[in-house]
């Protein structure tokens, strides 16, 4: 490499000749580059174009967005509350002020408030569920009646009162009074305890206790979303939150409003995502800068190296507004990538001068001959670093191409800033002599290790044997969920809704050329243990409709008298409230006491009795009477009024139903979608696949989030094989090329291989998953693993053996460009986002084998073979 290294020590030369035209230079063009970033450099946080539109799965999945455009982009509202009955009026009154909300609200869906699906809900029950309600509801006429004309406690008490007394005759109790009583109980034992809670007369009437996906009411919003900001829908959530607040949807009043979907996520990942690359660029260029003041110790080779290394950064990012225009989820994470091995030029120039430069040499010389000792190492460094980021440009993974041309680039910036800007700066600057420090010290007592360099090149070449075989057991972890920031409340959301199979978002979509495919598919779905719902635009046809609408004529015939008893004329006051309380008390104190009472009943009417005292004995008048008179009877009106609208059922046709709701299966163009949900939770890897595959088995084109996922990781994982089998190769046959000794070139690979074996082995064993954001580690290492091994090799053939090798500064540069890098990379395991914080644990473990295989193994092994040779 003497050609190269007296290229480079002309260049240093000249820069001394004139540093502070070079100075003045560099500056001018770093403050054109910076305002040009400010300007133009944009943010692209749409995951989907990560993902090269060539790929057949994008093909499918890009089909599908264009068929149903409407699905895409959407944000869901989750409206939870304690019942069923407060979680649809607290829906419908957000619904309401949401389609006023048009500065940031450009479309609202709430099905379930449609009033096609309110007047004919209950088409779409089995005729068993229907007649068994129409049973429940003719039993409870009395009730009903009496509660519709007094609906008060008083009306309640009187009632129930009249059931117990019916009861204590002998006669059977209508119903499962029981229930009623427990239920009636929990309210006004809250009432006691100043808790809010409501009676559900949804699940009165139906008598089944609510499932968990009962509490819970989604709608749908599509908001006004601006993909170039780090935000992009974040004045729609808060606007939407706000909106929430104003109409008392709270946790204070027994409602939870919350944000999740597609569009929620991306926003808070987004956010998650930048506000840690900050954090980590500025966290990490501080542990550098103390880190360098540690291994420089001299404020002014600190200085010139980080003013350098902000001046590359700047150009870095020059170069990336330039080249494309924009940073996506991957290649904001350039920033810290260049503080972490950026810095690593400038330590082993500065070192090298440093050791020149106490050794009574001038400045320029001395920057002179550390050009021309570490330059070739340097530019190869650097070459090997930009083919390891480069070898990511044929990728069909968009977003690691574009951080490989970004960051390969930097690497050769890197390199003309230490080469250029820091000797400048180093020339003019003021600078002391100082004697070796400490640390040279610490490393040079290494020595008489590597005179047992057989032994512990055998010890550790065993241990890269067994590391083999952890290899086939790596994990890679394809649910970019896990790479959320746990705290945000969308991703909270969406693990709530996977758990419970009713409301899972992992559905997967199918297309079809027409309505009568799709149904036919959805029957074959059906049959699928694996599979809860397969809906196509048919089934939202009710079958059986005659059937049925006999029924509801008759139910209607029976209870539209009962619904519309009139008021009593009496006015509800809070003492005859209390009045009623206390005489229902005493009709259940006797009733404990009749024989022939089943124990349930028993029980469940002790209970109230208890809770009516108990209730009595601390407030029983004022406020009190009303909040329990809100918890027993507020939802009661509301509930009437639906049934009366459910009464008022007719036969329709597929043409009746909501548009909206058809066009989400039913395209334009007339293919028509299958919506398939998983039949359990698939909150893990395994079941989601588990669910992928037996869709797949049956419908291969199958799309969606879940398969597109799925094929996404399949398509990162030979994308980074590539790249790594890439990278590995060319960077041999560099080496080779440069060193032109198989033997050198090999002792160069030889920390890398050992860095990444020990690396995969401790992902296993502590069950590292490899994801989307940190699998780029693997190929990374290919380009940066071998930097240390190249500076000890070229350090060696100049000359130095494996133990005086140690007493040069070589080492001391190797030690703090690693830790350097560490920290820097380090920097990242910080981040909130758990995909950013997984790279830089991973970046951390393997550079720290990186130096472990630098300054011990590799040595260690030099020593053998020198030892070997001279025996020979």
């Amino acid at each position: 490499m003497s050609f190269i290294e007296r290229i480079l020590e002309t260049w240093v030369d000249g820069v001394c000749r004139f540093a502070w035209g070079a100075i003045i230079a560099v500056l001018a063009i770093t403050y054109g580059l910076f305002a040009y970033t400010a300007d133009n450099l944009s943010i692209n946080t749409n995951t989907t174009d990560m993902l090269s539109e060539e790929l057949a799965f994008r093909q499918r999945y890009i089909e599908y967005g264009d068929a149903f455009p409407q699905l895409s982009d959407l944000m869901t509202i989750v409206v939870e509350a304690a019942t069923a009955d407060r979680a649809d009026v607290a829906a419908l009154k957000l619904a309401d002020r949401l389609r006023r909300e048009t500065d940031t609200v450009e479309k609202l869906y709430d099905f379930a408030g449609e009033p096609f699906f309110r007047k004919n809900g209950l088409l779409y029950k089995d005729i068993e569920e229907l007649e068994e309600l129409a049973d429940r509801l003719s039993q409870a006429q009395g009730l009903l009646g009496s509660l519709t004309s007094d609906p008060s406690i008083r009306g309640l008490s009187e009632v129930l009162r009249l059931a117990v007394e019916d009861m204590r005759a002998g006669n059977a109790p209508i119903g499962d009074l029981s229930a009623v009583f427990d239920r009636i109980a929990e309210v006004v034992e809250a009432q006691a305890e100043g808790r809010m809670r409501e009676l559900s007369w949804r699940s009165l009437i139906s008598g089944e206790d609510p499932k968990p996906s009962d509490l819970r009411r989604f709608l749908q919003v599509r908001v006004k979303a601006d993909w170039s900001s780090l935000s992009p829908a974040a004045p729609a959530m808060r606007a939407i939150r706000k909106i929430a607040e104003e109409e008392g949807l709270t946790p204070e009043n027994g409602v939870r409003v919350r944000l999740t979907g597609g569009l929620a996520l991306s926003t808070e990942e987004l956010s998650s995502v930048f506000e840690g690359a900050k954090s980590a660029s500025l966290l990490s260029l501080t542990l550098v800068s103390i880190c360098l003041l540690f291994g420089l110790r001299s404020l002014t080779l600190v200085g010139a190296t980080v003013v350098t290394l902000i001046c590359g950064l700047i150009w870095t990012a020059g170069f990336a507004t330039a080249a494309v225009g924009h940073l996506n989820l991957l290649s904001v994470a350039f920033a810290v990538l260049f503080i972490g091995l950026g810095v690593d030029f400038g330590i082993h120039l500065a070192l090298r001068f440093a050791e020149e430069f106490r050794n009574d040499v001038e400045k320029s010389k001395a920057l002179r001959i550390a050009a021309h000792a570490v330059g070739g190492a340097m530019a190869l460094c650097a070459i090997s670093a930009a083919i390891g980021f480069y070898a990511f440009l044929p990728s069909a993974y968009l977003g690691l191409a574009e951080l490989g041309l970004i960051s390969g680039t930097s690497m050769f910036i890197a390199l003309f800033m230490s080469l250029t800007l820091l000797p400048a700066i180093l020339r003019v600057a003021p600078i002391r002599r100082r004697p070796e420090n400490s640390v040279s010290a610490a490393i040079e007592t290494v020595g008489p290790i590597y005179r047992y360099g057989r032994p512990l090149s055998l010890a550790m070449i065993s241990v890269a044997a067994v590391s083999v075989v952890f290899v086939p057991n790596i994990r890679f972890d394809f649910d970019p969920l896990n790479l959320h920031d746990p705290s945000t409340e969308s991703v909270q959301t969406t693990l709530d809704l996977i758990r419970d199979s009713e409301t899972s978002p992992k559905k997967i979509s199918i297309l079809r050329k027409d309505v009568e495919a799709a149904e036919s598919l959805t029957a074959r779905l059906i049959e699928l243990d694996e599979v809860s719902r397969a809906i196509s635009v048919k089934s939202f046809l009710a079958k059986s409709q005659d059937d049925k609408i006999s029924i509801i004529r008759d139910l209607e015939f029976v209870m539209l008298p009962v619904f519309d008893s009139e008021a009593a004329e009496n006015a509800i006051n809070d003492s005859a409230e209390t009045d009623a309380l206390k005489a229902l008390g005493e009709e259940l104190a006797q009733l404990t006491a009749t024989e022939n009472i089943s124990p349930a009943i028993v029980a469940s009417s002790a209970r109230l009795r208890g809770a009516i005292q108990t209730f009595l004995s601390q407030s029983g008048e004022g406020s009190e009477i009303s909040n329990l008179r809100a918890g027993l009877l507020g939802l009661f009106p509301v509930q009437i009024e639906q049934l009366k609208t459910a009464l008022q059922a007719e036969p329709f046709v597929l043409t009746d139903v909501p548009l909206d709701l058809r066009e989400r299966y039913l395209g334009s163009n007339g293919v028509a979608r299958v919506e398939v949900t998983p039949a359990f939770s698939v909150e893990t890897n395994a079941d989601l696949l588990r669910f992928i595959q037996a869709v797949q088995a049956i419908a291969p084109d199958a799309t969606g989030s879940p398969v597109v996922i799925l094929e996404a990781s399949r398509a990162v994982i030979d994308a980074i094989l590539q790249a790594a089998i890439t990278a590995g190769v060319l960077i041999l046959l560099l080496l080779a090329a440069v060193l032109r000794n198989v033997r050198d070139t090999l002792l160069v690979f030889y920390p890398l291989v050992l860095a990444a074996l020990f690396t995969i082995t401790v992902a296993v064993i502590f069950d590292l998953a490899f994801n989307f954001a940190n699998v780029i580690v693997l190929p990374l290492l290919m380009g940066l693993g071998v930097a240390s091994g190249i500076h000890m090799v070229i350090r060696a053939r100049g000359g130095s053996g494996s133990v005086s090798l140690l007493q040069t500064s070589t080492p001391r540069a190797v030690t703090f460009s690693a830790l350097t890098t560490i920290l820097s990379f380090g920097s990242l395991a910080v981040s909130g986002h758990r995909g950013t914080a997984s790279m830089g644990i991973l970046l951390m473990i393997a550079i720290g084998f990186t130096l472990l295989g630098s300054l011990v193994a590799l040595p260690a092994m030099m020593s053998w073979l020198k030892s070997r040779q001279h025996s020979s």
